[in-house]
């Protein structure tokens, strides 16, 4: 018999169940608030699962839960996970500027957008978060190739980055290459020798 994908998750979902309560068993409380919560995420070695889910799981399994440190805790968390969100994704913060930008600023945000990918290779959640950043900006910097405001040369750079973020988007594996080839073709200089 050939297992599914929602077997998988269930039997993940059953043991992390099962991890999380013998990891509060084995503090002794009787009743759940923060530190327990905090306890048992450490045992755990994961700090993608919040306290909130922890405390789900307690429940569950009937513990006693102290409501209002379980509040604070898992807002605190989250508040956490925001600061570092903004610091991990500080080096893209140009493809997310509402001015038009520079191919050299692009080029910069591209290559942390492409270190970022690499480190997040096994996040699933990180990357979806970081391919949905690139579709976004790919989304404004297309509107702003349209802009009739703008001048046509800023209009132009606009669009290239736009081809940049399709391509990386595409093609992650390849994107390096293909910028080095893009960047030294006849086309590329006729149009942002001076950018």
């Amino acid at each position: 018999m050939k297992v599914t994908r929602r077997d998988d998750h269930e039997s993940l979902a059953n043991r992390r169940h099962e991890i999380i309560v013998a990891a509060w068993l084995a503090l002794e409380s009787a009743s759940a608030g923060a530190d327990e919560l905090v306890a048992v995420q450490q045992a755990l070695n994961d700090e993608t699962i919040s306290p909130a889910e922890i405390a789900r799981e307690l429940a569950r399994a009937g513990a006693e839960l102290r409501h209002p440190e379980i509040i604070v805790c898992d807002a605190r968390w989250r508040a956490a996970r925001l600061e570092t969100q903004a610091r991990t994704f500080a080096g893209i913060a140009p493809l997310q500027n509402a001015a038009p930008l520079e191919l050299k600023d692009a080029e910069s945000a591209l290559a942390e957008l492409e270190r970022l990918r690499c480190a997040f290779a096994r996040d699933e959640t990180a990357l979806n978060e970081l391919n949905s950043l690139a579709v976004d900006a790919r989304k404004t910097l297309i509107k702003r190739a349209k802009d009739a405001s703008l001048s046509p040369h800023v209009r132009e750079v606009q669009a290239e980055i736009a081809e940049w973020l399709r391509v990386w988007l595409e093609t992650p594996n390849l994107f390096v290459q293909w910028l080095e080839l893009r960047k030294a073709s006849a086309t590329f200089t006729a149009k942002f020798a001076d950018s």
